[in-house]
């Protein structure tokens, strides 16, 4: 009976264990969380490898995360499967995104600048409108800082140059060339 009591309380004790969270650098890490890194002077280091060295880790998982040295330098996960591994940069890294720094390799047939459904694109300098181009509603075109700052409903306008067609705020049909164009 005794050995009964022993193997059914050693199960019992491993089970826990295996049910437990793990901290580091804390002895109460998150619930939601199976593992939790707590630290005020360091963090935590990836594995750097080459783009050589990734492609031969055998049967990758599925998630998992490297820092690739050279090439496209960035962090890359497996969005594939351990069979067949899909190396795909994080945002900011590798190749994914438009660079500040400039891009190289592109196509301009699947590379743009732009939206993908029928959303005005907008650019601004200090959260004020820099330029717009607007091909589902009012169809209305504007470049410069400030252009077509007033605009409500009018549509069909074009506006290039500083503050052109700057007070329109109903006009349809305009066009406003140049440095404050139609302003007013």
């Amino acid at each position: 009976m005794k050995q009964v009591f022993f193997i059914l309380l050693t199960y019992l004790f491993i089970a826990d264990i295996n049910a437990q969270r793990v901290g580091i650098g804390t002895t109460t890490p998150h619930v939601s969380a199976a593992l939790e890194i707590r630290s005020t002077t360091g963090g935590l280091l990836i594995p750097a490898m080459t783009q050589a060295q990734r492609n031969a880790i055998a049967l990758p998982a599925a998630s998992l995360l490297i820092f690739q040295t050279d090439g496209i330098m960035g962090f890359y996960y497996n969005s594939g499967t351990p069979a067949a591994p899909n190396w795909t940069p994080l945002a900011g890294s590798g190749s994914s995104g438009w660079q500040l720094t400039g891009n190289s390799g592109t196509n301009p047939s699947t590379h743009f600048i732009g939206t993908t459904d029928l959303q005005p694109l907008l650019f601004k300098i200090n959260n004020k409108r820099a330029g717009f181009i607007d091909s589902s509603s009012t169809n209305n075109t504007g470049i410069g800082f400030r252009v077509l700052d007033s605009l409500t409903t009018g549509g069909f306008n074009t506006a290039f140059g500083y503050k052109s067609l700057h007070a329109n705020s109903t006009g349809n049909q305009n066009t406003g060339v140049g440095l404050t164009a139609l302003r007013s």
